[in-house]
């Protein structure tokens, strides 16, 4: 995402990540971690529940017995 928004001069989160390493900005590096974090956490919840819903082998409360 950084060379992307580099090359076409788009604001976004990579390259204000990049600006933050650059010149060493600590709060704000973490706040785009977070949100990083964030999103990734929210993007893998909603994959399982897409995969348990398309997927009929998927079985929600088995706890581990066959």
């Amino acid at each position: 995402s950084v060379t992307l928004e580099t090359i076409f001069n788009w604001p976004g989160l990579g390259r204000l990540l990049f600006q933050a390493a650059t010149i060493v900005d600590t709060p704000v590096i973490i706040g785009v971690t977070v949100i990083y974090a964030y999103l990734l956490a929210i993007t893998v919840f909603i994959l399982d529940i897409a995969y348990a819903l398309l997927d009929p082998r998927v079985k929600v409360g088995m706890g581990g017995s066959r």
